[in-house]
């Protein structure tokens, strides 16, 4: 009996078994961040349902190892989470922080070169996503061979099915036969997947994304692709393409949810991921964000990360985030001036708003 409680209070606590990066990643797939009204009597599937994606999460964000399309993956679940779980502050928390923890890890650089497809995103998304895809279709063509050697004659006939049309050959259900043919067109067949797939690569890669969204599914597919088909011989095009789509993904989707996220605590994540991450593209939202802030401590979390944005603008901001009076906000800003401005007036406004009008305006027009 006594045995029978303690499996039943592991298996509660979570504990009955040790998860790894791909569980996190399948548990992340079957879940949905936006979480639905719950009824009375669905409440407590509701609740595991954000437990597990907690879980999950908080996983990946500090699992010690992981594959490269692991951690695209594990990226686009945390933007998807940042953005979608609206009603969960903890759940957009997660999201911001995987988010930061993948990018700075691997680490997926800045951006510093222009992009080339700034319009039609969605068409050249589909078409480039198609022909990658496609062009890697024969790359399933030996596992669909070795299954035609099944005894199950359904699945037997199914293989033959796929084999003709993915190939327009016609060898019956002779698995001989079939695998001599393969073996004779291998080489052609794999030379003909690289070259075709480079161009969808460039594309993908080359893509300026405007919303989250957009970036996050040209990532899932990539992961993907990755996960499956990927060779060494397009090793360099598709880490080039895949860096570029996550570090897009990662920008757009904090960008975009510090100004929409509805707590001070998942504004504050946020502004702590922005400044582990230092994007030049966050010091703007970072500085408009601080101006409206009343959440002390996502102003304090704000006024830290500006250290890593110089400007004339994110000084006045943390000069004015410093009229509130909080201690926490002040503490902050005082270590972020003297970062930007290499000066030190200690913790009073007043102070620093005289070496501002004496000095400060002259140095940071």
């Amino acid at each position: 009996m006594q045995r029978l409680l303690l499996t039943a209070l592991l298996a509660f606590l979570g504990l009955s078994g040790c998860k790894g990066v791909d569980d996190y990643l399948i548990d992340l797939d079957t879940l949905d961040p936006e979480t639905k009204r719950p009824s009375f009597a669905t409440t407590s599937v509701v609740f595991d349902a954000g437990q597990l994606s907690h879980e999950g999460l908080t996983g990946l964000a500090t699992a010690e190892e992981m594959t490269f399309w692991q951690a695209m993956q594990a990226l686009y679940h945390g933007s998807n989470y940042l953005q979608l779980a609206k009603e969960n502050s903890l759940l957009q928390s997660d999201g911001a922080v995987l988010i930061a923890e993948i990018t700075t890890r691997l680490p997926i650089p800045a951006i510093t070169q222009p992009l080339e497809y700034r319009d039609k995103i969605a068409e050249r998304v589909e078409k480039a996503a198609v022909d990658l895809l496609a062009a890697s279709g024969s790359l399933t063509i030996p596992f669909i061979i070795a299954s035609m050697d099944s005894p199950d004659e359904i699945a037997k006939q199914n293989a033959y099915e796929d084999l003709k049309q993915k190939t327009g050959e016609d060898f019956g259900l002779d698995v001989a036969a079939w695998n001599k043919w393969w073996t004779s067109v291998k080489d052609q067949r794999d030379r003909d997947y690289i070259l075709n797939a480079r161009e969808p690569l460039r594309i993908l890669g080359q893509l300026e994304f405007a919303r989250p969204s957009e970036a996050r599914a040209v990532l899932r597919v990539l992961a993907f692709w990755l996960q499956h088909t990927s060779d060494a011989e397009l090793s360099e095009e598709a880490l080039a393409a895949t860096m570029r789509v996550a570090r897009q993904t990662a920008v757009l989707s904090l960008r975009d949810s510090l100004k929409r996220a509805k707590t001070g605590a998942v504004r504050a994540d946020i502004a702590e991921a922005m400044g582990k991450i230092r994007d030049p593209q966050f010091g703007e939202v970072l500085v408009e964000q601080l101006t409206r802030e009343r959440d002390p401590d996502a102003a304090a979390k704000m006024v830290r990360a500006l250290r890593f944005y110089p400007g004339r603008r994110s000084i006045v901001a943390v000069f004015n985030a410093m009229l509130a009076e909080d201690p926490q906000v002040d503490l902050n800003a005082v270590d972020t001036l003297r970062t930007i401005t290499g000066e030190d007036h200690g913790g009073q406004i007043e102070d620093w708003l005289t070496w501002w009008e004496k000095e400060g305006l002259k140095q940071w027009p």
